[in-house]
């Protein structure tokens, strides 16, 4: 799994090429403190390997068993179900990725840098960002800003004397 210090899983996408995943560090730090509890962990084994969960005792405690560190779990879908469940969460794992493509785009991330982390293609980036990018209209204005010589402010406000529904730029 680590492929240098800012541990890059290895993934397939859906055209069947593999890519490396790159992380953050919070994300980084969560995936090797996971990693670290797995008893008798290599660093050839899957970080969600492949196991069986039963029900132990009356008080009916999910338990893992029969699990194979050298085979991928199954299916992301039950297991994101399970996990968001226990954790009390809605929402599904895809809107995870429009939360950080929303949440790159928003500080600054070139579209092309985010096309890369996001694994899209050269062809579709610019309509994935648009699909994916949730961006605010705080970030817009504060986009729009960037525009504006130092010094000027904008706000609106009705020239004196005209009724109320004609609000218009003032620069001050």
């Amino acid at each position: 799994m680590p492929n240098d210090d800012r541990l890059e899983p290895f993934d397939w996408s859906r055209n069947g090429a593999g890519r490396a995943v790159p992380l953050n560090q919070r994300a980084l730090k969560s995936m090797q403190t996971w990693a670290n509890d797995l008893p008798g962990r290599k660093p050839n084994h899957f970080v969600f390997p492949s196991e069986k969960i039963g029900i132990s005792g009356n008080d009916e405690i999910p338990l893992a068993y029969d699990t194979e560190p050298t085979k991928a779990i199954l299916s992301w879908k039950t297991s994101w179900t399970t996990a968001r469940t226990a954790a009390g969460v809605c929402c599904r794992f895809h809107d995870i990725r429009h939360t950080c493509v929303t949440r790159l785009l928003e500080k600054g991330a070139a579209i092309a840098t985010v096309a890369v982390v996001m694994g899209w293609s050269a062809g579709t980036a610019m309509r994935m960002a648009k699909r994916y990018g949730h961006i605010a209209k705080s970030a817009q204005r504060e986009a729009l800003a960037l525009l504006d010589p130092v010094g000027v402010t904008v706000g609106l406000s009705a020239p004196a004397g005209a009724p109320a529904t004609a609000v218009g730029p003032t620069v001050h």
